[in-house]
């Protein structure tokens, strides 16, 4: 009989979350393999720990999500049915069903699995360096905890050896079948730009906007396409177009009508958009961060710059427009290199990690 094994997720999300695909890609592959998946979501991960007014919160988000199903990522990942999901209050022991192998997927979940009194092996994915919901200290303590650890970069790899740990580093894959390249880069609108936004500071979505007011000014043909799941920002100019959770067929377009796409990010465990990008021949041009650098090499697979520095990037777009040549050699060479970053490969190291056969 094959093992069961647990992922515990620190809430539900109505809208893609870069680190829960992850995890569901390890579960899709895991389940049709044979083994016996779970995944749970909690309305809260803390229950005891938190004030009067915040219980009755989570303990409402529990009952409607609950109530109305919304719980589910379905509508934005093709989750395998025979997953099993866990829509839970908290996480409490009480909760968490007993699995011979139970991975904690983020700092406050790893916090929780050290408490839990489980017979299984306990497993702490680390995915970023992930001082937003704690802070820093809070966080580094999580990479003392006895539990086995996996990093998905080499940057995350020498944070937790800094701190005399182990941990074994297992590249993120690509989904090869999702995102394709459908137009050569030869024929792209030169003057197109496409851009993950995201409410988050550290997404660095302001510094992207003012390049490319930069880069409009001298190139007035710009146009550029942003997504994400907030709605559209009252404050984006008229001439960039928003699309709000692009499904499968619009994310491709996206990606496969712009000639460059710009990452603008202060901080990444992993540069899922850049890599995407990659996969359908953007030409990238990013900041020079640890998640990105795993995949963005300066002046071969992309052009980098420092972040918040919003000036080199518009210089760096400039380039990219100016120069059909470097254009399509960053391009060619960044769709060339992703191609090793293969789901099957991380999932086979990630098994012989846990050690399950």
């Amino acid at each position: 009989m094959k093992p069961t094994i647990t992922f515990l997720l620190p809430s539900h999300s109505k809208y893609p979350v870069g680190g829960f695909k992850v995890v569901y890609e390890y579960a899709n592959r895991f389940v049709s393999e044979g083994y016996d998946i779970r995944i749970v979501l909690p309305a809260t991960v803390f229950f005891n720990g938190e004030n009067f007014i915040n219980k009755f919160k989570s303990a409402l988000r529990y009952v409607y999500y609950k109530a109305n199903n919304q719980y589910t990522p379905y509508h934005w990942f093709d989750l395998d049915k025979k997953v099993k999901i866990f829509w839970v209050p908290s996480l409490d022991q009480k909760h968490i069903p007993n699995s011979d192998v139970i991975v904690a997927t983020s700092a406050e979940t790893a916090e929780r699995l050290d408490n839990l009194a489980f017979s299984g092996k306990k497993i702490y994915f680390i995915q970023g360096y992930e001082t937003w919901c704690n802070g820093e200290e809070r966080f580094l303590e999580t990479l003392d905890l006895g539990l086995t650890k996996i990093v998905v970069s080499p940057h995350l790899l020498k944070v937790v050896e800094s701190r005399g740990q182990k941990a074994e580093l297992i590249l993120n894959g690509f989904d090869f079948n999702y995102f394709k390249k459908t137009i050569d880069v030869e024929d792209r609108y030169k003057y197109q730009i496409a851009m993950l936004f995201h409410l988050s500071s550290a997404k660095g979505c302001d510094d992207g906007l003012k390049s490319l007011e930069i880069v409009r000014d001298k190139f007035p043909l710009l146009k550029a396409s942003f997504f994400g799941y907030p709605e559209r920002p009252k404050n984006l100019p008229s001439w960039i177009k928003y699309i709000q959770t692009p499904d499968k067929d619009l994310h491709n377009k996206i990606y496969n009508e712009a000639a460059i796409f710009i990452g603008t990010s202060h901080s990444e465990g992993w540069g899922l958009t850049v890599g995407e990008a990659m996969i359908c021949g953007c030409a990238v041009a990013c900041t020079n961060i640890e998640g990105y650098n795993i995949m963005a090499k300066n002046e071969d697979t992309a052009l980098l710059s420092e972040p918040g520095d919003f000036q080199l990037m518009a210089e760096n777009i400039i380039r990219l427009i100016d120069n059909d040549k470097i254009r399509y050699q960053i391009a060619k060479n960044g769709s060339t290199n992703i191609q090793k970053y293969k789901w099957d490969e991380s999932y086979n190291i990630f098994k012989k990690t846990v050690k399950i056969k």
